[in-house]
C-alpha cells in the first residue's frame, strides 16, 4: 500500500488581537466580499440610507453578520463586537478589511513575494 502524507494548510487571521481559523479560502473570500459590495452598493446608493425601512435593511444586516461568521467561524461578530449590535455601515467595513487582507496574501501567494 502506498501512504503519503499532504501538507495542510491552516491559514489564520489576527483581528483586534483575536485570532481567526479562516473557514473559506482568500479566493472565496474576495469573490463573495465582491458579490456583496456589488449589491450593496447598487441598492444603498439609489437613496439616502435614512430612507430605508427597518425591514430593507435587516436582511442585509443578517447577510453580513452570516458572511463574517462564514469566513471567521460561528459567532466570530459577536466576539468581534464583544456582544453589541453592529451597524451595517461597520460590518461591510469589516467585510472589505478581511477581502483586502486576503487579497494580499493571496498576491503574495501567487507572486511568491
Amino acid at each position: 500500500m502506498i501512504k503519503i502524507t499532504l501538507p495542510v494548510e491552516n491559514p489564520q487571521i489576527e483581528i483586534n488581537g483575536i485570532v481567526f481559523d479562516l473557514q473559506m479560502s482568500e479566493v472565496e473570500i474576495m469573490a463573495r466580499a465582491n458579490e456583496l459590495q456589488k449589491k450593496w452598493s447598487e441598492k444603498y446608493s439609489e437613496k439616502p440610507a435614512s430612507e430605508f425601512t427597518p425591514e430593507q435593511i435587516i436582511p442585509d444586516m443578517q447577510e453580513a453578520c452570516s458572511f463574517i461568521d462564514e469566513m471567521l467561524g460561528a459567532g466570530a461578530t459577536k466576539r468581534l463586537s464583544h456582544g453589541r449590535p453592529v451597524r451595517l455601515q461597520l460590518m461591510i467595513r469589516w467585510i472589505t478589511r478581511v477581502a483586502e487582507a486576503a487579497a494580499a496574501t493571496y498576491a503574495e501567494a501567487v507572486t511568491g513575494e
